[in-house]
């Protein structure tokens, strides 16, 4: 996306404009990085992807009836 915002920022601002109001599952990395006193955390997206509902479904049916099991 980096790439895509200093190549075309025209179509990095529609791609933006396309994905409001979309659900997306984040991989995301965080490390902390300290310098003097100050500890700050830096964040990453690893990977992005649309949310399968259909599989999300499954897993929360399958956690509901193992728990009661």
């Amino acid at each position: 996306m980096q790439v895509l915002k200093e190549d075309d920022e025209a179509q990095f601002n529609q791609l933006v404009q396309s994905s409001l109001g979309k659900q997306f599952n984040f991989n995301v990395k965080a490390k902390a990085d300290s310098y003097g006193d100050t500890t700050r955390v830096r964040y990453q997206a690893q990977r992005m992807a649309k949310v399968d509902f259909a599989q999300v479904g499954k897993e929360l049916y399958e956690l509901c009836m193992n728990a009661w099991s």
